[in-house]
């Protein structure tokens, strides 16, 4: 907020501005703008005003009606009033993605103006989001970079979803995000846990954007959301409210905190399952297999994972074991519903052709058959077998 305005002579001028709260030093910025860009302008119910300033007015209508309504999902989410009373965005053109400081967000022309809504929703979102998880509280350490973005990011996964109600263009989105988590666990960061590497932390006083990129947003997101699957998103808002509102540093203990209390069995709480996902490098794997009068639940990974389980029975809810047996003979069976989970599933050969029967059953062969032999190759699993699966059902 400008305080005062001093003319110094007929080529410069000095600009007062008001103290802000205390901030990281990587949060305050500024930008010089060239006299060719436009601002619009609207206010919250919060009593928070959204500027956004571009070359095209078309442009930065769009964003400034995404970014209005994603702020008043936030701001009542959230219940942590922010203090300041605007928010500018600046559309930049030759620039990637957006990026947050407070009360200042730059973000990409070509995002503005061509990208999808999903993506550019979600941009947006996760931009504001930080003003609470990044602005209010920050991390203690580099360390816990993906632990602040992928908080970020659970928000702005929620707005996303509110605004497009879960419709194709959600879908999309979410089958992308997917599509990066493989790509990061195969080529980009294999093997990668959520704790940034000591070595970067230790030699360099920030973590490049490659970094965070390639290890954050990613698999973490999903972990968080699982989390909810187990708690219920009342209370996944109500401790990241409660660190907003409390913490002006936040790590993973801190965090943890919240879920020290919630047993999963008579020896393991909610905290230490997290804690080994938030640590433990590369991905789970389960195998499934139809053994006549039971269904054998085997990990594949070379560690043991705790395990959230969501199938077509309800229970049980945790694989805590190297191994399971379910005596059920029920057919087809699924593991990991709506990718409730952070694991990458396989199934023997009498499970996928029963997989198969049921899309012919439904006349959804096609994009299944299309989705399935993505993952097939991602886990491994020989296309050849995918093919003789496919026309021995085809043909029964």
């Amino acid at each position: 907020m400008i305080e005062d305005v001093q003319i110094i002579n007929d080529k410069w001028q000095k600009t007062i501005f008001a103290p802000t709260p205390s901030l990281p030093a990587y949060l305050i910025s500024f930008s010089v703008m060239p006299n060719s860009y436009i601002q619009l302008s609207r206010q919250t119910s919060f009593g928070v005003t959204v500027r956004v300033n571009a070359a095209s007015h078309v442009f930065a209508l769009r964003v400034l009606n995404i970014a209005l309504i994603s702020f008043e999902l936030l701001a009542t989410i959230m219940e942590v009033p922010l203090p300041l009373n605007k928010i500018n965005f600046i559309l930049v053109p030759f620039y990637d993605g957006g990026m947050e400081n407070w009360g200042h967000v730059l973000l990409s022309e070509s995002l503005a103006s061509t990208g999808d809504d999903a993506h550019l929703i979600y941009v947006v979102a996760h931009e504001l989001a930080h003003h609470w998880v990044g602005g209010k509280t920050t991390i203690k350490s580099w360390q816990y970079i993906c632990l602040q973005e992928d908080l970020t990011d659970f928000l702005a996964f929620k707005v996303v979803r509110a605004l497009l109600n879960e419709d194709d263009r959600y879908n999309r989105f979410r089958l992308a995000k997917y599509v990066e988590i493989q790509l990061a666990e195969d080529f980009l960061s294999v093997g990668h846990s959520l704790v940034m590497p000591e070595q970067i932390t230790k030699e360099t006083e920030e973590v490049d954007n490659f970094q965070i990129t390639s290890h954050c947003y990613l698999k973490g997101v999903i972990m968080l959301e699982t989390l909810e699957s187990v708690v219920g998103e009342e209370y996944m808002f109500s401790t990241i409210k409660k660190l907003v509102s409390t913490q002006q540093f936040l790590d993973l203990s801190t965090f943890l905190h919240h879920f020290n209390k919630i047993k999963l069995d008579a020896n393991t709480t909610l905290a230490e399952v997290y804690r080994f996902w938030f640590i433990q490098g590369g991905f789970p794997s389960l195998l499934v297999e139809n053994k006549g009068s039971s269904y054998l639940i085997r990990q594949t990974s070379a560690v043991t994972w705790p395990l959230r389980l969501s199938s077509t029975f309800s229970k049980p809810r945790f694989l805590f074991a190297e191994s399971m047996a379910l005596h059920e003979t029920k057919m087809p069976f699924f593991i990991n519903l709506n990718f409730t989970s952070f694991m990458r599933v396989n199934y023997d050969l009498n499970l996928w052709e029963s997989i198969f029967r049921v899309t012919i059953l439904f006349q959804q062969i096609k994009p299944l058959l299309i989705i399935t032999t993505f993952i097939l190759i991602l886990i491994n699993v020989e296309i050849s077998q995918l093919i003789r699966i496919f026309i021995d059902g085809h043909n029964s």
